[in-house]
């Protein structure tokens, strides 16, 4: 029995010591694992957060995107409106100069038919005494016919035999002079 305790201690001895050689290769083994093991969760929430910041990337690019193409429309629109408005400014412009034209026909008209009537009464003697006025401004008609222009005092004197208007309303007439 002596042999065989000898041979059972010899091996629980080499037991012992692989075990002691052994553990630390274990825990290194263990611990590689668990490493691992955590390295692997960290890149997957690092995966997971890169993915999730490319989302949100995109989404603002997007709002971006959008953002631009209103600021586009509405530079679009405020350029349109800018274009109506000239265009209202213009056709403005072009019924005021009308307006201004209608204007000079009236009070050129207006001053024909002052100058027929004072005309008209002088020839009848109807001034009773009275000075001949011109009604806008009452000075005497010698006065006035030389702030008229001088077309009109020439136009009054002829007169159209058709119609009994001044010739300077037929164009036909008036050919020889500018106008």
């Amino acid at each position: 029995m002596s042999t065989a305790i000898i041979i059972l201690i010899a091996v629980a001895v080499l037991v012992l010591l692989a075990l002691v050689v052994a553990m630390p290769k274990l825990r290194a083994a263990k611990e590689e694992k668990r490493l691992q093991a955590e390295r692997q969760r960290l890149a997957d929430r690092h995966h997971a957060d890169a993915d999730e910041k490319t989302a949100e990337a995109e989404q603002i690019e997007h709002r971006a995107q959008e953002q631009t193409a209103e600021v586009e429309l509405a530079e679009r629109q405020a350029e349109a409106r800018r274009a109506e408005v000239e265009m209202a400014e213009r056709k403005a412009a072009a019924t005021r100069a009308e307006a201004n034209v209608s204007r000079g026909e009236a009070d050129r008209a207006e001053q024909g038919l002052a100058d027929d009537r004072l005309d008209g009464a002088r020839v009848e003697g109807d001034d009773h005494g009275r000075r001949d006025l011109d009604p806008r401004d009452d000075q005497p008609a010698e006065h006035r016919t030389a702030a008229l222009d001088p077309r009109d005092d020439h136009a009054r004197d002829e007169l159209d035999p058709r119609s009994d208007r001044p010739a300077s309303a037929d164009p036909e007439v008036r050919r020889d002079r500018p106008v």
